[in-house]
């Protein structure tokens, strides 16, 4: 549903006086931020099994903020996100932020998040989440509720 929302609002820009969603980030608004797919070592099936799990999550908890508007970016290979800097992904998704993680372990997992300034690349914010599989729902909420409060300090509402 989301992506056939997606799609129509891509469409809308296309069409006279329409307006195009994805901006480049020197004109997307200072509230937005993509929350790309968590990576994990291949070897690690269990982290990679946790990275897939968490990931939608952490994304759904962070635009539960309607302040922030929250970049769905769409299936890509997975060298875009491992080897395309923060600024590329940015300006390729129409974001101000990147957010980016990286997920370790086996049944204990290790969730490594940083968020980056779409415009340098400049690491604003960064936090080191712990779980095992048992709590591994409640993880995504903790990255998520951290990340929105992040965005306070970085990215704060601008007045009414």
């Amino acid at each position: 549903m989301g992506r056939i929302i997606a799609f129509l609002i891509a469409l809308a820009g296309c069409l006279p006086g329409g307006t195009a969603l994805a901006q480049a980030p020197q004109n997307a608004v200072d509230r937005s931020i993509v929350i790309l797919p968590m990576l994990a070592n291949e070897t690690e099936v269990m982290a990679v099994l946790a990275a897939a799990r968490v990931w939608p999550e952490v994304a759904y908890q962070v635009a539960r903020d309607p302040t922030i508007r929250v970049v769905d970016p769409p299936v890509m290979p997975r060298e875009f996100y491992e080897e395309t800097s923060a600024v590329e992904a940015a300006q390729e998704l129409g974001a101000r932020y990147v957010f980016m993680a990286f997920v370790s372990g086996d049944h204990v997992y290790r969730f490594d998040s940083v968020v980056r300034d779409g415009r340098t690349g400049a690491v604003v914010w960064g936090q080191i989440f712990y779980t095992d599989e048992y709590a591994i729902v409640g993880v995504a909420g903790e990255i998520g509720v951290a990340l929105r409060l992040a965005m306070e300090r970085f990215a704060p509402q601008p007045p009414n």
